[in-house]
C-alpha cells in the first residue's frame, strides 16, 4: 500500500505581524511539519492542518508555472478550482496558457515587471 508524506514549512506571517513577506534564501521558516496518509489529498490536509494552515472555501488561486509544466493536468486543477468558487491571477504566460484552455484568469506582473505585482497583491490580500 502506497504512502504519500508532505512537507510543510511552517513561516513566520500569522505568528508575527508585520514580518517582511519576501523571502530570504533560508524561507525565514519557523520550523517544519508532515502530512503522512494513503492519500495525498489526506496527507497534504494533516499538513496544512499541522502548520496551523485555514484553508479557505473562497478566494483567489495564483498560478505561475513553466511553460514545460503547462499541461492538460494543470488545465484540470485549474478547473477545480474554480469550479469550487476560486478566481484564477496568474503571470502573463500562465495566463494565456489558461484562457487558450477557455478559462477565465486575471493577469498579474512579476515582481521584475512593475507595479502592481505579485507581491503587491499578496500584500494587499
Amino acid at each position: 500500500m502506497p504512502w504519500f508524506s508532505v512537507k510543510e514549512a511552517v513561516l513566520p506571517f500569522a505568528r508575527f505581524p508585520g514580518v517582511d513577506t519576501i523571502l530570504g534564501p533560508e524561507m525565514r521558516s519557523t520550523g517544519e511539519v508532515m502530512g503522512w496518509d494513503v492519500s495525498f489529498p489526506r496527507a497534504f490536509l494533516k499538513a496544512q492542518m499541522g502548520a496551523g494552515v485555514h484553508l479557505p472555501e473562497s478566494g483567489r488561486v495564483f498560478v505561475s508555472i513553466k511553460d514545460s509544466d503547462k499541461t492538460p493536468q494543470l488545465v484540470e486543477t485549474a478547473q477545480v478550482m474554480t469550479d469550487l468558487g476560486f478566481t484564477l491571477v496568474a503571470t502573463r504566460g500562465t495566463a494565456e496558457f489558461l484562457t487558450g484552455s477557455g478559462l477565465d484568469c486575471e493577469v498579474v506582473n512579476k515582481v521584475y515587471e512593475g507595479r502592481p505585482n505579485i507581491v503587491d497583491l499578496l500584500k494587499d490580500g
